[in-house]
């Protein structure tokens, strides 16, 4: 990637989108690691990877990876829903309420942030986040009061 820079890491990052859509997670996951060898805070590498480890199973590295985007981005309340889904998969249901709480301060203070300065600008303040649902899963739950049902069994944010 050192040779094309940003160029290369965009086409390293769209490649590595295709491959998620594509069902081969693990390849993308090494995309995204390439990016972020480079650029430890590249957004976009960090989401994709959240992305293609939860699609490879590797909760626990989801949950450090979504940390990550929250130490970024506090303002970005998708984020702690990630990190609070993979901790509610993973059975740590305490620690996965206490990041959907922290969801909710979240999009509270990027709603109260009224007239934000420049550097503020930058920080995004709302976020999609999709996160694969289980067939049998409950049309709601207390835990996921930030989080909106849809038909194709994922959480909408």
């Amino acid at each position: 990637m050192a040779a094309g820079g940003k160029a290369d890491g965009w086409k390293s990052l769209q490649e590595a989108e295709r491959l998620l859509r594509l069902g081969e997670p693990e390849r993308a996951l090494g995309h995204a690691k390439a990016v972020l060898r480079c650029d430890p805070g590249h957004l976009g590498a960090l989401e994709l990877m959240a992305k293609a480890l939860w699609a490879v199973g590797q909760l626990e590295e989801v949950v450090l990876c979504a940390r990550r985007l929250e130490s970024l981005y506090p303002y970005e309340p998708g984020y702690f829903v990630t990190e609070g889904e993979a901790l509610r998969e993973l059975g740590r249901l305490e620690e996965a309420k206490a990041a959907f709480r922290r969801a909710e301060d979240a999009m509270r203070m990027a709603a109260e942030q009224q007239t934000p300065s420049i550097d503020d600008r930058a920080v995004p303040t709302h976020a999609v986040v999709e996160v694969p649902m289980p067939d049998d899963a409950p049309e709601s739950a207390e835990s996921l009061a930030v989080a909106q049902p849809n038909d194709r069994k994922v959480w909408t944010v």
